[in-house]
């Protein structure tokens, strides 16, 4: 599931990928640099105690190539911007 907007030369996308069992790849043609935020734990039955205070703590990481792997059951948003004419 995806939600997007746009601002000027920055497209904002939110996915969820609702698949438990595997991840999802998308490539951004158009897209000259961005970041995804995103939420994944790797073991989806997990939760947060005192023990793991941190186990759904948003990370940020650089797009690269255009394309991207949403992990089984992650939420994350994506920044792009978009080159000339995207």
């Amino acid at each position: 599931r995806i939600a997007a907007s746009r601002t000027g030369n920055k497209l904002f996308l939110h996915v969820l990928n609702v698949n438990y069992s595997r991840a999802v790849e998308a490539s951004f043609p158009g897209a000259k640099v961005g970041r995804v935020i995103e939420i994944a734990p790797e073991n989806l039955r997990s939760h947060v105690s005192h023990d793991k205070p941190d186990e759904f703590r948003p990370r940020e990481t650089e797009l690269k190539g255009g394309w991207w792997r949403f992990p089984a059951g992650s939420v994350s948003a994506v920044e792009l911007e978009l080159s000339a004419g995207g």
